[in-house]
Parts: C-alpha cells; structure tokens; sequence
C-alpha cells in the first residue's frame, strides 16, 4: 500500500472501498443497445439493428488511476495484442492501455481548467473529470478536492507514455517481428524486450 498521493491512509482505505464499491455496482457492467448502422449492400440505414458497446462505470482510466497511486507501473494488469489478423491490419498493440491514458490526460486537463475557474462557477466545467470521479466518490464529495490535486500531480508520469502503432513508427516494425517469429508477449516486460531486441539491431546495423 502507498499513501504518497493521499494525506492521510484515511483517505487512501476510503478510496479503495469507494473502488471496490463501484466494481461491483451494476452500472459498472458493460452493456449491448440496439442502434443504427449502415447497410452497404442495400445503401441505406437500417434502423436499431446494429448493436453498441456502453462501457461500464469504471473503465481502463481508472484502473491506471488505481495502479498509479498504488505505486504500480500503469501498464500493471494490461495485454498486448498479439493477434496476428491485427498486428498486420492496423491495430493498436495497447489499445486498452493507450485508450485509458489518454482518457486519464483528459480528465487531468480537466482537473487543471476547474482549479482555475471561481468557486462559484465550478458547475459549469470540468465535465471529463467529474465524469472521473463519478464512480470513484460515493458519498465521500470531501474527495473530490483530492482527486483533483492527485490528477494534477500524476501528469507527469503520463506524459511519459508511448504509443505503438502498427500502421507507422517503431510500432510497423514491432508488430513484423512478432507476426514473423509469432512472438505472444503475456505482459509490458515482455513487450519491452521485443522493443529493445529491434532496438539493438538497429543500432548494430547502423554501427
């Protein structure tokens, strides 16, 4: 347990029972809801036929918002994707870890905007965070003052992310080597090996 971004463990038990509470409330359930789609054979829209994805309460942002003040690494309980049908069409190799990271810097500059805005005028901004710490609060609305500063301070540590595309990059390259030799990473460690296995050929080649 760490408390580094909490004041006092207090703080830090009500958290993770505010989290624990929420994973298990009903609304943290995906759902599938009937919706329009484009029927291309037929050039027109069929309406509620298609079906759409409502993601849960608590979604990848949190659970890297978890590991953070955790001490975790925020890759901590993410996959690659090792699908070979992917890898060579254009998928992302994080796609979950990189979704959540950019859902977490969006609640961060929301975060930012709020604290620059009069108390009194707080209501009318900062939506992606209160979207954030909807889930995370409970009856607890002493948090969200904490919450705020804590998104404030882990920018850091997500501006230190990288992407790995397969369609441009070092991801191209990444995704060739694991289709090729059929390489299955379990993990990030895993992952970076295979990153700094290209990188040391690079470098060999380019000596």
């Amino acid at each position: 347990m760490t408390t580094t971004y909490f004041k006092t463990k207090e703080q830090y038990f009500q958290f993770r029972t505010n989290f624990a509470a929420a994973s298990k409330n009903v609304k943290s359930k995906s759902t599938v809801e009937a919706c329009d789609e484009w029927l291309e054979h037929e050039g027109k829209i069929s309406y509620d036929t298609g079906a759409s994805r409502i993601f849960g309460w608590l979604r990848a942002e949190h659970f890297i918002f978890l590991n953070i003040v955790r001490g975790l690494p925020i890759h901590h309980g993410f996959t690659p994707v090792t699908s070979k049908n992917k890898l060579t069409n254009g998928g992302k190799i994080w796609p979950g870890l990189d979704d959540g990271v950019r859902a977490l810097k969006r609640a961060v500059h929301s975060a930012k905007d709020i604290k620059q805005i009069p108390q009194n005028t707080h209501s009318q901004g900062g939506s992606n965070f209160r979207k954030f710490i909807e889930p995370l609060t409970g009856e607890n609305d002493f948090l969200n003052i904490l919450y705020m500063n804590i998104l404030c301070a882990i920018e850091p540590l997500l501006e230190e992310h990288v992407e790995y595309d397969t369609t441009f990059g070092a991801g191209v390259k990444i995704a060739r080597k694991m289709v090729a030799e059929d390489l299955k990473p379990k993990n990030y460690q895993e992952f970076i090996q295979i990153v700094e296995e290209i990188d040391n050929t690079t470098t060999k080649k380019a000596a």
